[in-house]
């Protein structure tokens, strides 16, 4: 059989020469499948290579247990003053670094599509900026304490109409004016916006409301020890997760329901590309009565028949979904994009096709491929028997 089916190739590769437009059909459906699915992949992967990129493990953010996010954690005044306890965190001419901050979600207009972002305004004091790696001001100045003033994220910047220094934002019903741009050594905390503590608290009526503080670690392995203190402490019943692991989490969920979305949308069109597939098989085959009865004439068995005709619809759904992957690659890698996190904050990311992403996206083109060929290939079988 082995040399029969060696023939058998030849004759594979001639086929699709001469069916070219059946041959395109079928190339095309799985190109479609193989589009959707890569998309989705690539978006996810993206998204979720944001994360590693994201936070310090020298920054542990306290937050109140089983809180999700900052925006729904409430951090107490008298644990605050607990926290100044804390052992292993960093300490600058003998005070601790820790940052008491508030969040909200406000939203503004895109530059160039005119379209809704939303952006995380967050307020902090000075010390707030010691537990920021990388932050500088790149343009303006900082915001006055008391003043509701703004400094920019640069990435914000970029993408937010508005946000220029000497610009307004209308927050809260009150004009704030837009006095900085700033950097950080991770990009992707510079879509943010910040203002005085005080400031904010008073515009939104929270005063001396706090949903997390940040502490910056003498060392990552530090996180241990305040882990330790807050367990033996009853009154601080927080959380101590550092900024890496609830930022990777909190991207984690996002990127997983990009995936929940992603696989059954392709999993549905590949139904039908399959059913497709062996269709337009059943057609090419019907066409193909005499040539058929050639092959069986010169002694090929009809099992490498059903070989020869799994092999074309494995090879168009290959051919398929590899034209699909060099398009999603040329027009889509690297490209920036954002959406909506957790918090409804908006997240920039990068589309990443990867080495998974390709084996999945062919591993499904070889399955409508085998699917696809096999059905019309036992039925060509039964006809010849019949």
């Amino acid at each position: 059989m082995i040399p029969q089916f060696r023939a058998m190739m030849l004759v594979v590769l001639g086929n699709l020469r001469m069916a070219r437009w059946s041959s395109l059909i079928v190339v095309a459906c799985v190109m479609l499948v193989t589009i959707v699915l890569g998309a989705f992949l690539a978006m996810a992967q993206g998204f979720a290579a944001t994360a590693q990129s994201a936070g310090s493990d020298r920054v542990v953010i306290l937050l109140g247990r089983q809180s999700q996010s900052e925006a729904n954690s409430q951090i107490s005044r008298e644990q605050i003053e607990l926290l100044a306890n804390t052992p292993a965190v960093a300490r600058d001419q003998g005070v601790p670094v820790l940052s008491p901050e508030l969040v909200m979600t406000v939203s503004g207009k895109s530059r160039s599509e005119n379209r809704k972002i939303n952006a995380t305004l967050r307020g902090l004091q000075s010390s707030g900026l010691k537990v920021r790696p990388g932050f500088k001001i790149t343009d303006g100045r900082l915001p006055q304490a008391g003043r509701m003033e703004l400094v920019v994220g640069r990435k914000l910047r970029a993408t937010m109409a508005n946000t220029e220094p000497g610009r307004t934002l209308m927050l809260a019903g009150r004009q704030w004016a837009v006095v900085g741009t700033f950097g950080l050594a991770s990009d992707i905390f510079e879509t943010e916006i910040y203002a005085d503590l005080s400031a904010m608290q008073s515009a939104y009526g929270r005063e001396n409301q706090i949903q997390a503080v940040r502490a910056m670690l003498d060392k990552p392995e530090s996180v241990t020890a305040v882990r330790a203190f807050l367990a033996g402490e009853p009154r601080l019943d927080l959380e101590a997760p550092t900024e890496r692991e609830l930022y990777a989490e909190q991207v984690k969920s996002t990127s997983d329901l990009i995936l929940v979305l992603g696989w059954p949308l392709a999993a549905i069109l590949a139904i039908g590309v399959t059913t497709g597939v062996f269709n337009t098989m059943l057609i090419v085959l019907e066409g193909r009565r005499h040539s058929l009865r050639t092959l069986a004439m010169l002694g090929v068995t009809p099992p490498v028949v059903v070989a020869g005709v799994v092999l074309e619809s494995v090879l168009l759904s290959l051919i398929g979904a590899c034209a699909g992957l060099l398009l999603i690659f040329v027009v889509m890698q690297g490209v920036e994009s954002s959406m909506i996190g957790q918090g409804f904050s908006t997240v920039s990311y990068r589309y990443k096709l990867d080495g998974a992403a390709v084996l999945q996206s062919l591993a499904l083109a070889l399955g409508i491929g085998v699917l696809g060929g096999l059905v019309p290939g036992f039925r060509l079988l039964k006809q010849k028997r019949s």
